[in-house]
């Protein structure tokens, strides 16, 4: 058998993206060499030991693959190849093979020696070759299903049918042909996308052009593989798993748990009796620490610290999960100057990728904070549960757009509210100099206004006050109260009215409005984009309603965008030394960044249809010009029988002519006789 294998496995590498080698090895005859060996029968292979089972999984599993490779279309001929094989291949073998690899693959000898990963190899691959001579449009006959009398290749195909995903390439094969090919590949559920990380893909990928679609895609590619390959490794230890697992379920827990606690709070705190405020200020009491609120006995004791500590445990839980989910995306950046300054020792400045979180940035400054607020709570009475209700904007999405919208154009807000202080400094300045009279508090002037402006900063700190929460000329009392001496006082009123109340405000909401319509108007463009266009192809939906399956079909099974990560994914977590040609070369074009391996504006299933449709012109351009045949030969043969008339009737009238001449002869020679 080890001879076999290796024999097989040099005519694997001939053939892989070689078209012609792959005719070479066809015509001699290999597929029945193949047949020999998938009709080999396992039978009771407990009895032979494990290193029986080992050769023949390596000497079936390696005859599936010269198959397999031999079915690749790397070339415009495939499928005529495709065809001989399927009329050369016992099909019913190849389902013996399916079987005896389901089986091999479920048994605990073969677990137990780790090997099962050779045989669920072979099995996805002789399960691909049904697949593939179904693709190239062979009729398989009976063999097109699993036949009945199977009891475990139901089952067989079943698993593989849901492990099984299938993409469209561009591949370009060595005489720099490029071919629309259907690649088929298993699917590892442990690679299964996040869903936080499909919606922000979805929604936040360019969709400007086609161009520009899939060249961020590739971008937003990497950074998922990057994710999702992180998070399998998590899932390979029992602790990092214990940490990742049920995050929606564990999100509704936490608030459900804050809502409760809030919800408790609101119902039994209340002021203590004898508590006084004797502050001399409404504004800043001279007790300024929190009361103790007087609440019942069994809440205090019980409750408010039983559902805190249930409560604190899931923000650990939460927080930690964060920075074991998100530690290989954190990075530090600092400002340009410390990369300079600290190049020579080695200090670069990270890349940013879309799968990059600012170590002090809004996410992570939250999770902290929350852990605190909800550490705060048990200590101060469970006032800080407030803040813990915030947790209902993390999961929602409306709430998320609505934050997206003040904080996306946060520099331009900062840079505005910078603006506006200057501008109140200037006014604080003003107050100061000429208005210290109007914000007088002492005793012996008679006012208790709570204006303070003894000093530059108090007098900062009243504009800024009353300035934004209140009209301030209304606020600063005229001194003297002449009219005389208010021309420059209203100018000095109505211009901060006009400067900072009016237009100073507007152009902070403007700003946050603006945002708002943005983001509406690019959200709009998205679902208009994700309803009316292939992301893969861009073709339009109305070519796929109008000439294939329909534009569901297309985008779920033919161009579904996501299979494509799937798909690099499963080629990343492969040997390089095991991909085949059209592996290999999306492996390269992925790792290059090169977007022509997409099928921009095609489609199999269009291609498909423009067959038929040249299939039915052609029948019709035979019928027709066998019609037109068959009328010139009718035309042409009336015609003959024309000119056939008209000789006869043309000889019929020179002979009735030369009878008539001949007569007149006979009577002229008569005549002359009797004379």
């Amino acid at each position: 058998m080890e001879l076999v294998h290796l024999i097989l496995q040099t005519l694997i590498e001939m053939s892989v993206g070689n078209f012609p080698n792959q005719e070479v090895i066809y015509n001699r005859l290999i597929v029945d060499v193949v047949n020999t060996i998938l009709q080999l029968s396992i039978g009771d292979y407990h009895e032979h030991g494990f290193s029986y089972i080992a050769d023949l999984v390596d000497l079936k599993g390696s005859a599936v693959e010269l198959i397999e490779a031999m079915l690749e279309e790397t070339n415009h001929r495939s499928c005529h190849l495709a065809k001989e094989i399927a009329g050369s291949l016992d099909l019913a073998a190849v389902y013996d093979t399916v079987d005896d690899f389901y089986e091999l693959m479920n048994d605990a000898l073969v677990k137990a020696e780790s090997y099962d990963d050779n045989a669920e190899r072979g099995l996805f691959r002789a399960y691909h070759i049904i697949v593939q001579l179904k693709d190239y449009g062979n009729d398989l006959g009976e063999w097109a299903e699993p036949p009945e009398p199977y009891p475990t290749l139901a089952k067989a195909f079943s698993y593989c049918k849901s492990r099984s995903k299938s993409i469209e390439v561009n591949y370009e094969n060595m005489d720099g042909d490029k071919i629309l090919t259907k690649v088929n590949f298993n699917l590892d559920p442990a690679n299964d996308l996040r869903e936080e990380v499909v919606e922000k893909v979805k929604w936040q990928v360019n969709r400007d052009s086609a161009e520009d679609k899939l060249r961020d895609f590739l971008e937003w590619m990497y950074a998922v593989k990057k994710d999702t390959l992180h998070h399998r490794r998590l899932h390979q230890h029992l602790l990092t798993k214990l940490l990742v697992v049920f995050p929606t379920e564990r999100y509704y827990i936490l608030l459900f748990i804050t809502l409760l606690l809030n919800l408790l709070v609101l119902i039994t705190f209340s002021v203590p009796e004898g508590r006084q405020n004797d502050a001399e200020n409404a504004t800043w009491p001279q007790v300024a620490g929190p009361i103790k609120p007087e609440v019942d006995v069994f809440f205090r004791q019980y409750l408010l610290y039983i559902l805190g500590a249930v409560h604190l445990m899931f923000c650990l839980w939460m927080v930690v999960e964060y920075f074991v989910v998100n530690y290989p995306n954190f990075i530090l950046p600092l400002p340009s100057f410390f990369y300079t300054l600290f190049g020579r020792f080695g200090l670069k400045k990270p890349e940013q990728t879309y799968s990059s979180i600012n170590i002090y940035g809004l996410r992570t400054v939250y999770v902290v904070l929350f852990l605190l607020a909800s550490i705060l709570s048990l200590a101060f009475y469970g006032y800080f549960y407030a803040l813990c209700l915030l947790h209902i904007v993390v999961n929602n999405d409306i709430l998320q757009r609505v934050l997206r919208a003040v904080t996306k154009n946060g520099v331009s807000l900062l840079w505005v509210a910078a603006l506006g202080g200057v501008i109140l400094y200037i006014y604080a300045v003003i107050s100061f100099a000429f208005l210290h009279e109007s914000a007088d508090n002492e005793a012996d002037s008679g006012r208790d206004n709570d204006l303070f402006c003894d000093t530059l900063g108090q007098c900062f700190v009243t504009v800024i006050r009353y300035g934004l929460i209140d009209n301030l000329g209304l606020v600063f009392p005229l001194v003297p109260a002449e009219f005389r001496t208010s021309g420059l006082r209203i100018l000095f009123d109505v211009s901060f009215f006009i400067i900072v109340t009016t237009i100073g405000l507007n152009i902070v909401f403007g700003i946050i409005v603006d945002t708002f319509s943005e983001l509406r108007d690019e959200r709009f463009r998205t679902e208009t984009d994700k309803k009316s266009f292939c992301f893969i192809c861009s073709l339009p939906n109305h070519e796929f309603e109008r000439r294939a399956k329909g534009f569901d079909e297309h985008v779920k099974n033919d161009h579904n965008m996501w299979k494509y990560i799937y798909y690099s994914i499963y080629l990343d977590t492969k040997d390089t030394s095991d991909h085949n040609a059209l592996e290999k070369f999306v492996y390269e074009m992925i790792g290059d960044g090169k977007i022509e391996v997409f099928p921009v504006l095609q489609a199999r299933c269009l291609e498909t249809e423009e067959d038929e449709t040249v299939k039915q012109l052609e029948a019709l351009s035979v019928m027709v010009t066998s019609v037109l045949e068959r009328f010139k030969e009718e035309e042409h043969e009336r015609v003959q029988r024309s000119k056939k008339q008209e000789q006869e009737r043309w000889e019929e009238k020179v002979l009735r002519g030369r009878g008539s001449l001949a007569s007149t002869a006979i009577g002229s020679v008569e005549e002359s006789s009797v004379y």
